[in-house]
């Protein structure tokens, strides 16, 4: 369903927005860029923001101090705030067909990888709310490579239409997300390349798969998809490569090709399981570049709802994960319920 709010309210809430837009694109970006940064720093310091923050990164950092996990907490805001604000409202303006790689670095991207999504039958693109997921899409059109990617509508139909016509100015195709199943199978059966924001959380009927050391529930589609359509499966991240200017560099954490799952126990499983493994490698990358107020592990697996023992078939299929080793299967096994917040962290009233 597209973006349903309109009237005065709405419509003047988009005007503000193009009035910003407008602004941004004519000034200095290293102005906008430092701006949005020390308002994004204010954001991430207000007590509920920092509590569930600083709770993510001390599931994915325990050896670092509370100090640290704030100061980083503070830069993820810093990060999304100029996202929002800078990024994706110059990004086509300042990021041109004909002189992007004065912006976009593309040195890491593994060689052939290019051919590889070139060639005749479907893919699918994987990133996650980390670095600047909206210059994925945009390079790729650049390219030569458009993607169809699913996205949520905005609730502002304004803002809703607006962004996507910026989006699909370079030759990205948007799709809604609501509904959108019988679509996507569509254009995979054409050998169209599929783009996705795979990290959110699923809900409680999610497959349940390792995070960070802790289940967390994933969409089963995108397993399914490359399944079913023998797609390869791309994970990669846009980072942002200054604070200053509108520079990127692209960088691949997997290449999941269909030999990869074929031989597996249980290649759902399987695939969902190294799909969130690639989202924690590209995180890895620039911690400060991911949206950790993302309450990721929220959902949790019936048999914890129910206060029931770990299943042992559940265990089996962790310690069936190439990259498991048992101190890993045991540390999710202990793992159970959302992150508790670190010590010495501030309750709220």
């Amino acid at each position: 369903m597209a973006g349903t709010a309109r009237g005065p309210i709405a419509f003047a809430q988009y005007a503000a927005l193009r009035a910003a837009a407008l602004a941004v694109r004519a000034g200095d970006e290293a102005t906008a860029l430092g701006l949005a940064g020390d308002v994004g720093r204010l954001i991430g310091q207000l007590p509920r923001n920092q509590r569930r923050t600083v709770t993510h990164l001390a599931q994915a950092f325990p050896e670092r101090s509370l100090a640290d996990l704030e100061a980083l907490g503070r830069d993820s805001f810093a990060h999304l705030a100029r996202l929002v604000a800078v990024d994706t409202l110059s990004m086509t303006h300042r990021i041109r067909p004909e002189a992007w790689e004065d912006r976009i670095n593309t040195e890491d991207v593994p060689e052939g990888l290019d051919a590889r999504l070139r060639e005749d039958g479907p893919s699918i693109l994987i990133t996650g709310h980390c670095g600047v997921w909206e210059v994925l899409s945009h390079w790729l059109a650049m390219i030569d490579l458009p993607v169809h990617a699913l996205a949520r509508p905005i609730d502002n139909q304004y803002i809703d239409r607006w962004l996507r016509r910026e989006r699909e100015a370079s030759g990205t195709q948007i799709i809604v997300k609501w509904g959108s199943g019988d679509r996507m199978q569509e254009l995979l059966q054409e050998g169209a390349r599929l783009g996705f924001v795979a990290d959110q959380n699923a809900g409680g009927k999610g497959m349940f798969v390792p995070f960070f050391g802790r289940l967390a529930s994933t969409y089963k589609s995108i397993g399914f998809l490359a399944r079913r359509f023998n797609a390869p499966v791309v994970a990669g991240i846009a980072l942002r490569d200054s604070d200053t200017q509108l520079k990127y560099r692209i960088r691949i954490s997997d290449v999941i090709e269909p030999s990869d799952w074929s031989d597996a126990p249980d290649p759902d499983f399987y695939l969902a399981a190294r799909i969130q493994r690639a989202l924690e490698k590209m995180i890895l990358m620039a911690p400060d570049q991911h949206m950790w107020v993302h309450q990721r592990w929220k959902s949790r697996p019936r048999f914890e709802r129910e206060d029931r023992p770990f299943p042992e078939r559940l265990l089996n299929k962790l310690r069936e994960l190439p990259w498991m080793d048992e101190d890993g299967v045991q540390q999710i096994v202990a793992a159970r319920g959302a992150p508790p917040a670190p010590a010495g962290m501030p309750g709220l009233d």
